[in-house]
């Protein structure tokens, strides 16, 4: 008897995630500034709240510490760079848009539906904004002030 189905939207893709985020120190993602310091060139919005990133940071974060190659493209731990990124709210739960909201901040926060995919809902990508214990002006940023932001240049 085969074993259990692997349902892809579930397992892989968070993995597929993970992997291109943590693959981003490189030269296409980082640059030199005119003062030596390690810079992001392009700004980053991360899907589904960064996947299996923001449980994985600290980890990221000891590996750089304790392997000199992990040094080699950034001068600076892992979760610095993490932090400087967007991600997008493609989760709906509220314990872990809470989670990324203290880890990152809403204003690196960019509400996200994931719709027309079968698993997306703008109403769910609303909702679980609108009933966050989160003052308003914060809510508000993730659902419009994040992204104007970035596409101003701000």
């Amino acid at each position: 008897m085969p074993g259990p189905k692997l349902d892809l939207h579930t397992h892989y893709y968070p993995q597929v995630y993970f992997d291109k985020i943590r693959e981003l120190p490189s030269e296409f993602a980082f640059d030199k500034s005119p003062s030596g310091q390690t810079i992001i060139k392009y700004r980053w919005i991360v899907g589904h709240l960064g996947g299996a990133v923001p449980y994985l940071m600290e980890r990221m974060d000891n590996g750089w510490r304790d392997f000199p190659e992990c040094r080699e493209k950034i001068d600076e731990l892992p979760s610095v760079y993490l932090r400087r990124l967007y991600y997008d709210t493609v989760n709906f739960n509220p314990h872990m848009l809470n989670m990324a909201r203290e880890m990152f901040g809403a204003d690196h926060m960019v509400m996200g539906s994931d719709y027309p995919h079968l698993l997306g809902s703008i109403d769910r990508a609303v909702s679980s904004i609108e009933n966050l214990d989160i003052p308003e002006e914060e809510k508000q940023r993730i659902f419009a002030g994040t992204a104007l932001a970035i596409l101003n240049n701000l």
